[in-house]
């Protein structure tokens, strides 16, 4: 068997306990990371899905080794500034916003 796919969570709203569903009982892949502004909130996520990693700045978890896949989901408002453009060729990034954008 290969190593799963180690994915962050960026967005703790409500919107992240749907997402968080489809990681469950999977081999291929497993949230290790979890990023919201309020970093309370984060923590709390991290707490109910058993993960261990928890950051309050998007750039921490850009910066983590450990993360293949970033998964955005925060509010269509706002929006990654380019200095996220380096972290791009280093790993995938999935989100649900329909205008362009990254979200962050």
């Amino acid at each position: 068997m290969t190593n799963p796919i180690r994915v962050a969570i960026v967005g703790c709203g409500r919107i992240s306990d749907l997402h968080q569903m489809g990681y469950r009982g999977r081999d291929d892949a497993k949230i290790i990371a979890v990023c919201d502004t309020n970093k309370a909130h984060a923590k709390k996520k991290a707490r109910e899905w058993g993960v261990e990693k928890v950051y309050s700045d998007y750039k921490q978890v850009l910066e983590d080794k450990d993360i293949d896949v970033v998964e955005l989901l925060t509010p269509s408002s706002l929006a990654l500034p380019d200095d996220h453009s380096g972290s791009r060729g280093r790993k995938a990034h999935l989100g649900t916003k329909t205008d362009g954008t990254l979200g962050c």
